[in-house]
């Protein structure tokens, strides 16, 4: 994060692009003259709601929620971007990239990267970063063998065991929990790795303690 977070205020600013997969989606539909159509996907679910045509996510019902997000919006971008590039009067650059990397995979799904490999321009790379371990949407499990093939994808995960961003104190006692309350041959046990051993002298001593507290009593016991 902070490295990004270095390109984003360097003089490649306006060559890398930040978004979330939602957004991105809208921005699509913007540049490509199609916000018509998305506004027109939100009244579809809500119809009894023109005044609103995007209402706010807390207005929304889960399932109508979940059911725009993960398949009504990418499946609109789809065929926006399919119209397109089927056209000559569209200059897609704006919404086409020569690389695309995905951060969080364990919360992407096969269709949303089918769509992002449409805004792939030609010999460009596509990379594919997560952590099992995190999989708190249950997403990990679409990612079986036939749907990696179809995604384009060849072998096996590139697996990073070594851990760069705990001291080893931290990490020792997150290998004793996952070893302890977690299971599954998806889950990654990070191992502490010598290379990391500047962020025991950059940081100091780490002196953990355990806080036993309910949610609400959270923020009063730090």
């Amino acid at each position: 994060a902070r490295y990004a977070h270095q390109l984003g205020q360097s003089h490649l600013t306006n060559q890398i692009t930040f978004v979330s997969f939602h957004l991105w989606c809208k921005r699509v539909c913007i540049e490509l003259n199609a916000l018509d159509r998305y506004q027109e996907m939100w009244k579809d679910h809500f119809p009894e709601n023109d005044s609103n045509p995007q209402p706010d996510e807390d207005e929304i019902p889960e399932e109508i929620l979940n059911d725009v997000l993960e398949s009504g919006m990418p499946n609109l971008v789809s065929e926006v971007l399919s119209e397109r590039l089927a056209g000559e009067h569209y200059n897609l650059d704006e919404v086409t990239s020569d690389a695309i990397l995905v951060d969080e995979g364990q919360d992407f799904i096969p269709s949303w990267w089918q769509l992002l490999r449409q805004a792939l321009k030609d010999g460009g790379e596509m990379v594919l970063a997560r952590d099992t371990t995190q999989d708190i949407y249950e997403k990990s499990g679409r990612w079986a063998a036939d749907e990696m093939t179809k995604c384009g994808f060849r072998g096996d995960w590139v697996r990073l065991d070594s851990n760069f961003r705990l001291p080893r104190i931290l990490t020792d006692l997150i290998r004793d929990f996952c070893s302890l309350y977690l299971s599954g041959s998806d889950i990654d046990i990070p191992v502490y790795s010598d290379q990391s051993s500047f962020l025991d002298q950059i940081e100091g001593p780490c002196d953990p303690a355990w806080l036993q507290c309910n949610p609400t009593d959270f923020t009063h016991s730090l």
